[in-house]
């Protein structure tokens, strides 16, 4: 589990199906995924779930939140490029 690693304990995991998002991160420390992430590899999965428990202790994109994902994932930049990429094939 990253939240230990992140240093969080999320409220809630919820699975929903987004057209335009991977995940999102609520004010009261809910975490929402989207389901079509099951299609992708898990190493991709990984990184959405650290990028949305970042988000519980900055809610932001600052710099100070890009440094805490890359302190529990060294090589997101890797990672969050294959979305960039490859996500839209994420389909049924």
């Amino acid at each position: 589990s990253y939240a230990p690693k992140v240093g969080v304990r999320p409220k809630a995991l919820q699975v929903k199906g987004y057209k335009a998002r991977w995940g999102s991160c609520k004010l009261d420390g809910q975490i929402q995924l989207n389901w079509r992430l099951i299609h992708g590899p898990l190493e991709i999965i990984d990184y959405v779930v650290v990028h949305e428990l970042c988000h519980m202790l900055e809610h932001n994109h600052s710099r100070a939140y890009w440094s805490e994902v890359a302190r529990v994932m060294p090589d997101f930049q890797h990672r969050r490029k294959w979305l960039v990429d490859y996500g839209s094939t994420l389909t049924l």
